[in-house]
């Protein structure tokens, strides 16, 4: 396969497409923004693919026709995108509805053309996948500013913080914080386990470490549960196969953990509340009494209005809360017709993920890769059952990584073995 140049010399020379790579994915997760929901990523990733449309149609570019993967991961995003249009036929805010219309619309289209331009190249697809662990580094290192500051100082500024004093870092909710971390602890947590250097090994066990003690300080119940949920399938293979030196490297991170908790708890008191979702489950509950209400009252939205739900973004202006579980929303704000495909593509894009494992594995290629996305994607679908996930943009990025990759390692099995 030809190596695709995608950027015209003449629009943006001396810029590289691993810069632009490294901006799209990196810029979204840092307090870069320029409207609530628009960065500067955005306007990068808007340019990128001007640059690709002059060049295909100049004839630079030339550009393949996506394999199988792609085009059953382009249907489910079409149907979504027209459900998304048909949902509340009657909408009583046309504002709101239009607006949260064209960001989902702008995800899906941003998931899809991203996984395939991952897929053209393995060489682009590593530089991503370097990019997320700098942009998870430049997260963490925000976050542990301000863990620092709540401990030295007994302070806790506004720009790590949120009003309840939980932590923030480079987001704007403390539940945005924890999403983003479930999703990519089990990528950078099987990088730890899968490392042979001492000083790769060192760097990914902090990562993970640190990860989970700013999980624990923004206070998220669900963000807790997910995480370790996460780790423990990541650690699992690893008990199964008992392997001595993963198991002590797993033992030295619990026991970094717990002592980080118990010297931090006494400065940060919400790290008390992250664990409260063990409790909850404990007393045979699934979620605590305000999202069971909020989860009834999304559940009579939609027997009110089964076919095209309520319309998008409504419920919070008419209700006051949007509902916090992202299934349970789909379901009351688009009905029957949007929460089949946004099933089907959940689904579909899991599949890909397992998929992913055994490829990886017979081919040599991506494995620990291929493993931290499968769990990863998991916690995140488990975590999304506590919350409303459909605006964060790390998980549509997520899911076209899983498709990318799946195109990548077919093509090294059918190549045999070359990428």
């Amino acid at each position: 396969m030809k190596r695709i140049e995608f950027l015209s010399s003449v629009l943006l020379r001396g810029i590289s497409s691993k810069v632009l790579v490294l901006a799209l994915v990196l810029l979204p997760w840092v307090k870069l923004e320029l409207f609530p929901r628009i960065t500067w990523a955005d306007a990068v990733f808007l340019l990128w693919g001007l640059t690709l449309y002059i060049q295909w149609t100049s004839h630079q570019c030339p550009l393949w026709l996506p394999s199988w993967p792609l085009r059953v991961y382009g249907f489910f995003l079409i149907l979504w995108t027209i459900t998304l249009l048909t949902s509340g036929m009657n909408v009583p805010h046309l504002g709101a509805y239009t607006f949260e219309i064209v960001g989902l619309i702008y995800l899906a289209g941003l998931s899809w053309l991203l996984a395939y331009v991952l897929s053209t190249s393995s060489l682009i697809f590593k530089t991503t996948i370097n990019a997320i662990i700098l942009g998870i580094t430049v997260t963490l290192s925000f976050g542990l500013v301000g863990i620092l500051d709540a401990i030295l100082l007994g302070k806790f500024t506004v720009f790590f913080y949120n009003n309840a004093n939980k932590l923030i870092a480079t987001f704007k909710h403390p539940n945005q914080l924890a999403g983003f971390f479930v999703l990519f602890l089990p990528l950078i947590w099987e990088r730890f386990l899968y490392a042979t250097r001492l000083k790769t090994r060192v760097f990914y066990g902090a990562l993970s470490l640190l990860t989970l003690v700013e999980i624990a300080a923004s206070g998220s119940r669900a963000g807790m549960v997910a995480a370790l949920f996460g780790l423990g399938l990541g650690s699992a293979y690893v008990v199964f196969r008992f392997s001595l030196r993963r198991v002590v490297l797993i033992g030295i991170i619990a026991a970094g953990f717990g002592a980080a908790i118990a010297y931090l708890q006494p400065s940060i008191w919400v790290i008390h509340r992250a664990f409260g979702g063990f409790q909850v489950v404990a007393h045979g509950e699934i979620t605590d009494p305000f999202r069971q209400e909020n989860w009834r009252m999304a559940l009579q939205i939609f027997y009110r209005y089964p076919l095209t739900g309520y319309g998008v973004a409504n419920i919070a202006l008419d209700y006051g809360y949007e509902i916090h579980n992202t299934y349970l929303a789909v379901a009351a704000e688009t009905g029957f017709l949007g929460l089949l495909p946004f099933i089907g593509l959940l689904t579909f894009t899991l599949f890909l993920a397992w998929q992913n494992t055994r490829w990886a594995k017979k081919t040599g290629q991506w494995p620990d890769v291929a493993l931290g996305l499968w769990i990863g994607l998991l916690a995140e679908l488990l975590y999304a059952t506590q919350h409303h996930m459909l605006r964060a943009r790390h998980l549509w990025v997520a899911l076209a990584l899983v498709v990318a990759l799946n195109v990548l390692l077919r093509r090294t099995w059918f190549s045999g073995g070359r990428v």
